[in-house]
């Protein structure tokens, strides 16, 4: 119809402004600042302070979390039971991986069902602490919107 009467040039610049439209929407500057913070388990709002007591590899303490950040004192904890939509993260996230890498097992290396379960497993163990750590950084990047750097605090 109408599309079909345009200019095939026309129509190559429509598509890369509306491919173009479409990337600075979902990665817009704002949600890649916000990334590191997300991946280093830092404070949403200063990006600064540590979310976790001990670094991720740590197998003291683990799932212990600050109160308060250290920077900024932000509260971790705005009310009982925030962090049950992480809960909800990390059952997707590795419901996902679970699939990917079962099915990889299966189809690209040939294992037996046993055998990718027992894959599963051991992986699961490796990385159960991270998933649980970097779900609630999501999480609380998602409630809590960063500070503007020029506000002073009182």
């Amino acid at each position: 119809m109408i599309l079909n009467n345009l200019n095939p040039v026309y129509l190559e610049i429509l598509s890369k402004e509306t491919l173009k439209l479409i990337l600075s929407k979902t990665f817009n500057t704002k949600n890649m600042k916000k990334l590191p913070a997300v991946l280093k388990m830092k404070c949403p709002q200063c990006h600064e302070g540590d979310l976790f007591e001990t670094s991720t590899w740590s197998f003291q303490k683990p799932f212990d979390m600050h109160k308060n950040c250290p920077n900024c004192q932000l509260d971790f904890f705005p009310e009982p039971g925030f962090y049950w939509g992480a809960m909800f993260i990390s059952y997707i996230f590795w419901g996902w991986v679970s699939v990917f890498i079962g099915g990889a097992c299966i189809m690209l290396l040939g294992m037996s069902v046993n055998q990718a379960t027992l894959i599963l497993i051991g992986f699961s163990a490796v990385f159960f602490i991270w998933l649980f750590r970097i779900s609630r950084s999501i999480w609380i990047h998602i409630a809590v919107r960063r500070r503007n750097k020029k506000l002073k605090r009182t």
